[in-house]
């Protein structure tokens, strides 16, 4: 009797460890705040010869953004949402890869997008601005959370978000996409101060996105609800 009891509680034991193992592997994929919700990582200048504008240091914009895209994805995997990078653009020019983007992010059922780039002027030019289109109330909301992260954890100058109309600077990428969408310039490549602070610390930036767009995604979440 006692054998039967042991080897009974012993079964027990392993059903529980099963289906703790079974609940860990379900986990695996993240489950987003609100269910369907997907964000998409652009990496600006992704299209063939467009590498966009250069650092101090000869580094191209979208060789410091497709890094940063991949280390967002990974803070907001953690953060349980989840993305898609896009960081390769079908399109010979500006329009037709503005126009593909679109539709791609559209296919995938993309809720919100983000277009990862830097600014390059004057050596003296610095701060942060993200653009949205001028009448996208979404949009708009998306820009100041995703400011307000970065100004926080650079303690940066505050150049503002910006409306963008149609045939404005980044008009093609915020007119076609059909969500919430933001461009996103948190500094000026050109300034060596804010190259060198941006350049050692791109994790923060990630983060920084991360918080802003997990925020965005929680208020809408409330209210839908």
């Amino acid at each position: 009797m006692k054998f039967r009891a042991l080897f009974k509680s012993w079964n027990s034991i392993l059903s529980l460890l099963k289906k703790k193992k079974q609940s860990l592997k379900s986990s695996d994929t993240p489950t987003t705040l609100s269910p369907g919700d997907i964000v998409g990582i652009c990496v600006g200048h992704s299209r063939p010869n467009d590498a966009g504008a250069l650092s101090v240091t000869g580094v191209n914009e979208w060789l410091y953004n497709v890094r940063l895209g991949a280390l967002l994805k990974k803070h907001l995997y953690e953060e349980g949402v989840s993305s898609i990078l896009y960081d390769e653009y079908e399109g010979s020019s500006y329009g037709s890869a503005m126009r593909w983007i679109a539709h791609k992010m559209a296919e995938d059922k993309v809720t919100l997008a983000i277009e990862l780039h830097f600014n390059s002027a004057s050596p003296t030019a610095s701060g942060c601005e993200m653009l949205y289109y001028h009448s996208s109330a979404q949009g708009k909301r998306l820009a100041t959370m995703l400011q307000r992260e970065v100004i926080v954890e650079y303690n940066t100058k505050n150049r503002g978000i910006k409306p963008m109309q149609r045939f404005s600077r980044g008009g093609g990428f915020l007119v076609k996409t059909k969500c919430p969408a933001v461009i996103c310039e948190p500094f000026f490549g050109s300034n060596e101060r804010e190259w060198r602070m941006f350049s050692t610390s791109r994790s923060l930036l990630a983060r920084a996105y991360a918080r802003g767009i997990k925020n965005f995604l929680s208020i809408s979440s409330e209210l839908v609800a």
